[in-house]
């Protein structure tokens, strides 16, 4: 496991030394005589070269899976639970019902 850890080691500096190496010089050079504008752009293209040497995305979760995970959750359990008073807690006296009342 060591060895195999110290080999990726090695090929992760390899890579990050390669995309240092890239020469600045080609394409254009911000400037503070530049508009923002100019400037920005030209940091776009920078980052979107750089962007497109590193592999694409890998999705873990489907979308089916991603939209039952993002359900809004329910809360029965606040019937069950008590507030200082002995009360039990409910959705009318939290913070975020009474803002849209």
């Amino acid at each position: 496991a060591e060895s195999n850890a110290g080999r990726l080691r090695q090929k992760f500096h390899a890579k990050r030394q390669a995309l240092g190496q890239e020469s600045e010089t080609k394409g254009f050079q911000t400037s503070s005589s530049h508009h923002v504008a100019a400037n920005l752009y030209i940091l776009n293209d920078r980052l979107q070269k750089v962007l497109a040497k590193f592999p694409p995305q890998v999705k873990l979760v489907n979308s089916a899976q991603l939209k039952k995970l993002s359900r809004r959750p329910s809360f029965e359990s606040l019937g069950q639970q008590k507030d200082e008073n002995g009360n039990p807690l409910s959705r009318e006296d939290s913070f975020a019902s009474s803002s849209s009342l």
